[in-house]
This record gives C-alpha cells, structure tokens and sequence, in this order.
C-alpha cells in the first residue's frame, strides 16, 4: 500500500471517543462558549485534534476560558476563522489554551465535533 492511500484513509478522521458533541447555529448569532474536553492530561497523550463539520458554512474562533468573542454581522477578523463550507470536516490542533471555542453561521445551521486523528496520522 502506498502513503497516499494511506494518508487518505486517515483523512476520513474517525471520533477517537466515541463522541460526538453538537450546537444549533442560530442565523448570526454567536454560540455560547462550547468545551472541547482537550485538557492537560488529555494533550499530555499527545496531540489532539478536533474536527467541525457543519450544515452551513461556518466562523470559529478559540479561547482558553471560554470569553472570545466573535463580531456580527460575520467578518474575517485576525481573531475569528473561516468561512469553512458546508458539509466538510475541518480538522484542528487543539491544546488545553484553545480548550473553547464559540461559532457563527450566517444563515444557521447545526455545528458538530469531535475528538479525532489529525490528517496523515495512521
């Protein structure tokens, strides 16, 4: 098998905990802040990624307590992410400083993530 196949299979980022957690996207409205559970002794098993996957294209940003802020109407800002489409996972590296995050969408739409492999990772 080659490293591209297997590096393809790993994209597909299966929940590692069996997990997976989901908010409802109210039109430019900012979540409430959400945990993603990547705490020190979870980072302390290594990296740990998070991957989003929502019905409607999406902002994020990433806080350690959980106060980050996101601007509405949805803009890019040096502190918020995105857009990400509708419909495709997006895998992040989080650390116990990134532990929150909240979300916008436009339109609205449901939010869901999970614990997973990063990509490339077998």
């Amino acid at each position: 098998m080659s490293d591209t196949i297997l590096r393809e299979d790993a994209d597909v980022l299966p929940p590692e905990q069996d997990a997976v957690s989901q908010v409802t996207l109210t039109a430019a409205t900012a979540t409430a802040a959400q945990d993603t559970g990547v705490t020190g002794a979870t980072i302390a098993l290594g990296p740990q990624f998070v991957t989003f996957m929502s019905t409607a294209e999406f902002y994020i940003v990433f806080s350690k307590d959980g106060t980050s802020t996101i601007t509405t109407p949805v803009v890019t800002t040096a502190t918020c992410f995105g857009p990400f489409p509708a419909g495709v996972q997006v895998p992040f590296r989080v650390t116990p400083t990134q532990r929150y995050f909240r979300a916008i969408s436009t339109p609205g739409g449901t939010l869901k993530w999970y614990r997973s492999t990063g990509p490339g990772v077998v």
